[in-house]
């Protein structure tokens, strides 16, 4: 995610391989987050049977807190005023979602809609084929309702935030809720490190099977609504993490790196959106450079980010 919003800001694109990080993070991390956000929550439920409620309000809030900060910071910044109440209010009721914010509401959604059905939910994910027959009936009507008028335009805000809007840059609820559910469903059933054994390797392998060949078949990744390849983007590299994790375990720096990055994932996302936007704002007048002053802007933003990561008392907390 860092990367891709680097690139896609500092960068002129002159070289193909960094320029191929950026479609690959857009074309990954959001189905990768979506993913790994359920299979800790299938852990919780696995571990416990459910979920304290008041604990995981307050997780949500603080998503949403997070949200309206940097959604309001950025809409100021582009702005270049100090916004009025009504547009504030858009942004607080979710009919303007400024970019780079738009997909993090979905996670508070996620989560409250989990709360409500933690039981029948807790049921799906303890028998995996029937979580992944839900998840491709609830894929088959958000992808009906995308392609129906709903009307109105306030029905196409709701419409919007449910599965997606024309081309507008909205994460829908119901579009990604199969993701979510799946990583509850792995979560729930299975260690991702230890008691997946070769299931995390078919799967792997028939991911980027289907993904090619779907491609292959004039098939293409999309977003909005999310087509099949699009899913298959982000979990195929999900699942090629878990296979490789054995691996992973033992690279000692690599492993704390990633377990710091997956700790402290939010506050990287808060400070590095705020940082590179403010910066070519208003410290670089929207300009583009080279393939290695990128690289070292983009060293610049993480390790800003890390020291405020690593600092309690600055960092966002959770």
């Amino acid at each position: 995610m860092v990367v891709t919003h680097a690139n896609a800001w500092y960068y002129t694109h002159a070289q193909a391989w960094l320029s191929f990080l950026t479609l690959w993070g857009a074309s990954i991390c959001y189905v990768t987050f979506v993913f790994a956000y359920g299979i800790g929550y299938g852990k919780q439920l696995s571990r416990k049977g459910s979920l304290n409620v008041r604990a995981t309000l307050q997780r949500l809030g603080f998503l949403l807190l997070g949200y309206y900060f940097v959604a309001v910071w950025l809409s100021t910044v582009w702005a270049g005023k100090v916004l009025n109440l009504k547009e504030i209010l858009e942004i607080a009721f979710f009919i303007n979602l400024p970019s780079y914010t738009e997909f993090l509401p979905t996670f508070v959604f996620f989560g409250l809609i989990l709360l409500a059905l933690q039981e029948p939910i807790r049921r799906l994910a303890s028998r995996p084929a029937a979580a992944l027959l839900a998840g491709a009936l609830i894929y088959s009507l958000a992808i009906f309702l995308y392609q129906l008028d709903w009307g109105s335009a306030a029905a196409n805000v709701f419409k919007g935030l449910l599965v997606g809007y024309e081309n507008l840059n909205r994460w829908g609820v119901l579009s990604y809720f199969p993701i979510f559910l799946w990583g509850i469903a792995w979560g729930h059933r299975f260690d991702p490190a230890d008691r997946a054994g070769k299931v995390k390797i078919v799967l792997f392998a028939a991911g980027v099977l289907v993904f090619f060949a779907l491609m292959n078949a004039g098939f293409r990744s999309e977003r909005w609504p999310p087509s099949i390849p699009y899913y298959l983007w982000g979990l195929s590299y999900s699942l090629g993490v878990l296979v490789l994790w054995p691996v992973i375990r033992r690279l000692g720096a690599v492993m704390r790196a990633g377990v710091f990055f997956g700790k402290k994932a939010f506050d990287f996302f808060i400070w590095h959106t705020v940082i590179i936007i403010t910066s070519v704002a208003v410290l670089l007048p929207y300009r583009t450079f080279n393939e290695w002053q990128t690289l070292l802007l983009l060293g610049a933003v993480l390790a800003i980010n890390s020291v405020i990561a690593a600092r309690p008392k600055i960092a966002f907390r959770r």
